[in-house]
């Protein structure tokens, strides 16, 4: 599906004022959008009940799943920047 949306992303650049890229990116972005908030849910939830890997696998594939642009994409790079430091310290979420 995020294929789809970069094509529609495309589409728009090539031929700007044509109301069909326009519509059919806000449908897909609508769509990642709602996959991705169902993914972040799972993660947090797993997060409160310590699967920290898990819930690192679901951020990640919220961070795959949701536009550059959508606000789940930014709370779930956050989220794992948090695991990233964690690692790095040498601590592990294992």
């Amino acid at each position: 599906m995020l294929g789809a949306y970069q094509n529609y992303k495309g589409a728009t650049k090539v031929d700007p004022p044509h109301p069909a890229g326009h519509a059919g990116m806000a449908r897909v972005k609508g769509f990642l959008h709602d996959r991705a908030k169902n993914l972040y849910t799972e993660a947090v939830i797993a997060e409160s009940y310590s699967d920290f890997t898990t819930a690192q696998k679901k951020f990640k594939e919220c961070l795959s799943t949701a536009p550059d642009d959508d606000i789940y994409h930014d709370r779930a790079k956050r989220k794992l920047a948090n695991y990233f430091k964690f690692e790095s310290r040498g601590l592990s979420s294992e």
